[in-house]
């Protein structure tokens, strides 16, 4: 019996010591807060991660639709909409209202993808659209 309650007590060290019994669980679900100019810089490491960012929306309502920013306006990320996104509608809205002449700036939730041989390299499913703001330019 005695052995038995050393041998916990070493276990649970060693597993302190490895840091198996006092690391948190992170969850897949929790989004990445980035910016535009930080994913652009390290794609690799926000692959097939979720991230939020907040960014200026471009579009040419045909085929191109991808967020940058005033800090970085060369860096682009291509968006794509996963169907019914929440808030997706509302930027759809946004665009078609707004074209050519507003500045549409929203938060963007969703998994990136970065695949360095195809084009768009940077590319973010969108799950959530929220606080957007258009404003004429």
């Amino acid at each position: 019996m005695r052995c038995g309650w050393l041998n916990a007590i070493l276990s649970a060290a060693a597993a302190t010591l490895l840091g198996c019994a006092t690391a948190a669980p992170q969850s897949a679900d929790v989004p990445i807060r980035t910016d535009v100019c930080d994913v652009a810089r390290r794609s690799a490491a926000y692959d097939d991660k979720t991230i939020t960012l907040r960014a200026t929306v471009l579009s040419d309502l045909i085929e191109h639709t991808y967020v940058t920013s005033d800090e970085c306006p060369n860096d682009t990320i291509s968006l794509a909409l996963v169907p019914d996104a929440p808030g997706a509608d509302a930027l759809r809205r946004a665009l078609v209202a707004g074209m050519p002449s507003a500045k549409i700036v929203a938060t963007f939730t969703g998994t990136f993808e970065w695949t360095q041989e195809e084009r768009p390299a940077r590319t973010l499913n969108v799950i959530a659209v929220s606080d957007l703001h258009a404003a004429e330019q």
